[in-house]
């Protein structure tokens, strides 16, 4: 038997929004920072194992980023 904990994504598509970064953020391709500039937002929920809250994985891009991401993207 499997003892390993496993992790559930429920959605593998992110939810995307543009944003105002007023705050620093860094980019999760290139690790740039983003600050004071429109940028995209995206997120998805993962399901963890029974008992575990569920994990908000989160993801700021530019927008030249962004275009090659869903350029790129299946």
């Amino acid at each position: 038997m499997d003892t390993r904990l496993t992790w559930n994504v429920n959605d593998t598509r992110f939810k995307w929004a543009q944003k105002f970064a007023l705050l620093p953020k860094r980019s999760s391709e290139s690790n740039q920072r983003i600050w004071f500039k429109n940028a995209w937002y995206g997120y998805r929920w993962i399901d963890g194992p029974a008992g575990e809250p569920p994990l908000k994985d989160e993801r700021w891009m530019t927008e030249e980023e962004y275009v090659w991401y869903q350029l790129t993207s299946e």
